[in-house]
């Protein structure tokens, strides 16, 4: 087979998706001129099946840790907002994203509020958890758009606390609070100005068990007014509580799980 002839020959072969093609030829001509090809038939047999599943149940997993971060209140959301400016206005993003996770990692413990605006605006015994709640700079901050980056980064999911419930700056905390947060707390890490701390493991169970037995007394305790009581609010909360930040410390010894135990030092 020559010329023209050859040429469509191995056009038409060439587009034969289901052969493999095994090039003959090896001179110059027949490269540049209708190579001579030879065809073996091959059976395509490709399983898709597993890697489809392994797809699908990775994407529905990734969904469903989604959707615990969506459901979150305007008032939340601006109250949110602030105190992440307020605290951490000049660190850089992935601080502004620590600061949101302290206050989604409360959110997830029954120690703490169950709302994102609560537990920004909790006061114990007189101390507010939280300092630019107490000196009202949370009132006064302009939220950068840097800033709303992060809280929906937050939102979404994105998370660098290694499950931190409080926060520090040293350098602006009284000794006092200094002292509770090294003796009382467990150091995490540290990222720009702040130093971020949890609960020893112990003493968070012990925490969390005796906040959620004292939470099912007073549940058993609520009359049942079900049937006169009409609801009215619409807010909604997100599911997993995450993460927060405070640096003042609120004085709680193990004993006094009734109390919550954070103060924060503002930036």
């Amino acid at each position: 087979m020559y010329g023209i002839e050859s040429i469509i020959s191995g056009v038409c072969i060439s587009q034969d998706t289901d052969s493999e093609v095994n090039k003959l030829g090896t001179s110059c001509e027949a490269v540049l001129v209708g190579q001579r090809v030879g065809k073996n038939q091959q059976e395509s047999n490709l399983d898709f099946s597993k890697a489809a599943a392994d797809t699908v149940e990775k994407l529905e997993n990734h969904s469903l840790d989604v959707e615990q971060y969506l459901k979150v209140t305007d008032r939340d959301y601006e109250t949110l907002l602030k105190i992440v400016e307020a605290e951490a206005g000049g660190e850089d993003t992935e601080g502004k994203i620590m600061v949101a996770n302290v206050i989604f990692n409360r959110l997830q413990s029954p120690i703490f509020p169950d709302s994102i605006y609560d537990i920004v605006w909790q006061n114990t015994d007189g101390t507010a958890q939280f300092s630019p709640t107490a000196d009202g700079r949370i009132n006064t901050v302009t939220v950068s758009e840097d800033t709303r980056e992060a809280v929906n980064r937050a939102i979404d999911g994105e998370d660098y606390s290694q499950g931190a419930l409080f926060f520090m700056q040293e350098e602006y905390s009284d000794s006092d609070n200094v002292s509770w947060f090294k003796r009382d707390l467990e150091f995490l890490f540290k990222h720009g100005v702040h130093a971020f701390y949890t609960y020893p493991e112990k003493t968070l169970k012990e925490l969390e068990a005796n906040a959620s037995s004292k939470k099912t007394e007073e549940e058993k305790e609520e009359p049942d007014d079900s049937s006169t009581k009409t609801e009215t609010s619409t807010e909604t909360k997100i599911s997993p509580k995450k993460k927060e930040k405070s640096s003042k410390k609120g004085k709680t010894s193990t004993d006094e799980t009734s109390k919550k135990t954070s103060k924060s030092d503002a930036i």
